[in-house]
Parts: C-alpha cells; structure tokens; sequence
C-alpha cells in the first residue's frame, strides 16, 4: 500500500517509481519490498496494470481522508456537520480510558451518550491510549483504522480467485464512505467487522483457536460480535459458543467487582432509553429500527424532538419496536437452519440482524457492512451483480447534502425540521441496501430444502 504514495510505471520488465520514492529494480533481480511483501501474504498475482489500479484507489482513499480530517467533505454527513467534528465518538473511549486511570467510573456520563462497552476495552487498549493528549491519541486511532483497512484488502486478496474480483473488493472499501465517516467519527465498528472477517477465514480452515480468540476480542471492543454466535449452536460447536461467550462475561467480573455501582448504569445504557427528548429518533440514526420508530411517533403525532422513551407511543407501536430484534433474530434462526452448510450465507444473516435489528445504527456504524457484502458474496447465494449494486449503494454517501439545514448549530437536529417524507428518505437511504438482500436470502432460504 506503500507504493499508493509513488506513482507507477511499467517499461521493458522494470518497474520505476518517481518521487518521492525514485527506486528502480530489474525483474530478475527484486521487486519494491512492499510488493514483495504483499506477494509473500496474498493468494493471487496481480499483474502490473492491477498494480497501477490498486495504488491509484489508495492515493483516492487517501486523498479523502486528507480532505475529511481537513473538514473540506462534513457537507455529506449529517454527524460532520450536526455533531462535534472529528473524534466525536472517540472522545468517549478517551474520555473512559482516563476515568480508569483516575479511578472514576467509565460509564458515568461523559462525551456525547458516555461510555457503554465492555470494561475491560477501557481497561486495557484505551488506557493505554488515554496516556497521549487527546489529539495525538486520536491520531493514533485513525492509523489503528487505516491499519485495520489495509488488513482488510489484505484477506480480500486472500479470498477472491482473481485480481478483478479483489479490485473491485478493495475499490468498495478503500473508497466507502461510511468508512470515512467511521474514521472521522473514531468508532470501532469497522474494526470489529474487519476482526470477524479475518476470524471467520481461520475458521473456515479450521483454525478454531484463532477464531475463538478474535471473536472474544472483537465483542470485548463492541458486542455486536455476540450475533454470530448462533452460527456455532447451529454447527453443534456448543463448547466454543459457550466458551466465548463465558470468556466475554468472566473478563467483566473485577472492573464490576471493584466498582459495582457501575454495572447499574452499564445495564442501563445498554438496554433501556435514557429519556433523553429528542435521543431515539434524530438524523444520526439511520438503522431500520429508527425509521419504524420515526413512521411510528410521526403517525402518533409526537413531535420527534419531544420522544425521550418509547414507553410515550401507543401500545401496538411500542409493542412492534420491542419486538423488531426478536423478529429478526427468529427469522435469522430460521435461515441459519435452512443454509447452515453455507457458512458464508449463515454470516450475511447474522450481521444483517444486527444492522437491521439494533435501536441504534448511525451512517458510520454501516462500515460494518464489510462482513456482510464480502459473505454474501462469497455464499454465491444471490446474482453477484445484485450483490455488488448493493454493496456499491451501501458505498455511497447518503442524499443528506439535499435536504440539510446548514444553518443549524450542535446540538440542534435537523431531524426535528424536517418533513414526514424527507425524513423516510433519509432514514430508508442506508438500511434498504441490506433490506433487499435480507428479504432474498430468506426467499431463497424458504425454497431451499433444511440441509
């Protein structure tokens, strides 16, 4: 990936790089270390044009990070713009990682909603983090990111049989603009699916060690990891479920131990509404569960600034909302039994349910949605060109640049000025592109005899 910074040409079996890198290198003799490198870990050869490509969407992708740390691209997002800048997010694993330090509580509310995850997350890699000032400590977490990328285009060159199929893989990642936004942000979620995605390529060959200590990794960062654990039950692989899972609840017991007032809040962040007015239907979330919830109080006539609890909707909608995961949930066991031969397949669900299923999905938290285009893919389960419309839908910023009020300052949410219809555009923009698959997996699931 190095080579992006250097511009490539090919001539008479040499390959020359001009400034800032001027190194030249006979065929026969070595190649510029980090295509050796890359050769060296990677499962397919590129040719020298494939070469050229690859540097040319990394100097893309690195140009939009430039721009987007700079501020010259918060236009296209409503948390650029409606929110705190770069490092929003971060501030709050920051913010942890120094209350653990200092010997205060990691959930007690601090930058934006607070810290929510697991306590030894801030126990370990953010207090660590936490000792550099808050911007070098930002710094170093967008290089964690970029570095999770390039691992992620790594096992795509690993797993797609030709160079076309890996460029258009790593086209879609490199240049993905919940990515971006996830960088900006300095969330974890694309971390997390980059984890799964490389424990479930050990896994497929059978190295269950290694998939059983990345996923407890991936789900001490962000739980959203605890979704493929079914995939286990239904593989009869009941110890290692199990084990993880236990791993996962054991690892908390000295921070709650130690500190047990906190498991209160933790409790309450993680499973009930704040009654915050204003918190459960805003421009931020754009998950499936927060567009039936905005069709819901609009219906109602609630003012969306005004809902704080769902407990403030009539009884069928509020009913609906509780009920929205464990929908998901059932019809994923149900495909998860139909295709449980197609590990691939078992993985697009699972992360579907998720994205579909949770309170609280932001554009950003879409990033995760690597693990899910790169297996529904390789589960050869849908026509390929549908897959990759979506995923290349999924790519795109949202229509938010059409309907923004510029004007508005932090904390004010243009949400709350919006209308009945720009706001359903707004909210069915990013969840529709795994809406669809979704719904045509389970179609296929349906017609496809219990394996």
């Amino acid at each position: 990936m190095c080579g992006a910074f250097a511009t490539v040409y090919l001539k008479n079996s040499r390959v020359s790089f001009s400034p800032p890198l001027i190194l030249v290198f006979k065929q026969e003799s070595c190649y510029f270390f980090v295509m050796k490198m890359w050769a060296g870990q990677t499962g397919i050869s590129l040719s020298g044009r494939e070469y050229i490509i690859l540097a040319l969407l990394a100097c893309m992708h690195f140009f939009a990070v430039f721009l987007l740390m700079g501020r010259n691209l918060d236009f296209l997002f409503n948390d650029a713009v409606h929110r705190l800048g770069p490092g929003t997010d971060f501030a709050a694993y920051y913010t942890a990682g120094k209350y653990w330090l200092e010997s205060k509580d990691i959930y007690a509310l601090g930058a934006g909603y607070g810290y929510r995850y697991h306590p030894l997350f801030a126990q370990s890699i953010l207090s660590l983090i936490s000792i550099l000032d808050k911007n070098t400590a930002y710094f170093l977490w967008v290089v964690v990111n970029e570095t999770m990328l390039f691992a992620a285009v790594l096992l795509f060159s690993r797993i797609f049989d030709n160079g076309r199929k890996f460029l258009v893989a790593s086209a879609l990642a490199l240049l993905s603009s919940p990515y971006l936004l996830e960088t900006y942000m300095g969330n974890s979620s694309f971390i997390v699916a980059v984890i799964m995605l490389w424990a479930f390529y050990f896994y497929s060959g059978n190295s269950f060690i290694r998939f059983s200590i990345l996923t407890t990794a991936s789900i001490i960062i962000k739980p959203a990891g605890l979704v493929f654990l079914p995939i286990l039950v239904f593989r009869k692989q009941y110890w290692m479920a199990s084990g993880i899972f236990l791993l996962v609840i054991i690892s908390t017991v000295p921070y709650f131990v130690l500190n047990p007032a906190s498991f209160d809040m933790f409790i309450t962040k993680n499973m009930f509404d704040l009654d915050i007015p204003g918190s459960l239907v805003h421009a931020g979330n754009q998950g499936f569960h927060c567009l039936i919830a905005d069709i819901s109080t609009r219906l109602a006539g609630i003012k969306t600034n005004e809902l704080g609890s769902f407990s403030q909707l009539p009884l069928f909608p509020r009913l609906l909302l509780m009920a929205l995961p464990f929908i998901f949930i059932a019809l994923s066991a149900w495909q998860n039994y139909r295709l449980k031969d197609n590990l691939s397949a078992t993985v697009f669900v699972w992360s579907a349910t998720y994205l579909l299923g949770y309170k609280e999905v932001w554009e950003h938290s879409y990033s995760f949605a690597v693990i899910s285009f790169v297996h529904l893919y390789l589960a050869d389960i849908l026509n390929r060109k549908t897959v990759l419309i979506c995923a290349a839908g999924m790519a795109l910023p949202s229509l938010f640049i059409f309907y923004d009020f510029p004007g508005l300052k932090p904390p004010v949410d243009p949400e709350h000025f919006w209308s009945t219809g720009v706001s359903m555009l707004h909210h069915v923009t990013k969840p529709v592109w795994i809406i669809i698959p979704y719904a045509a997996v389970l179609m296929k699931s349906i017609r496809k005899p219990a394996s």
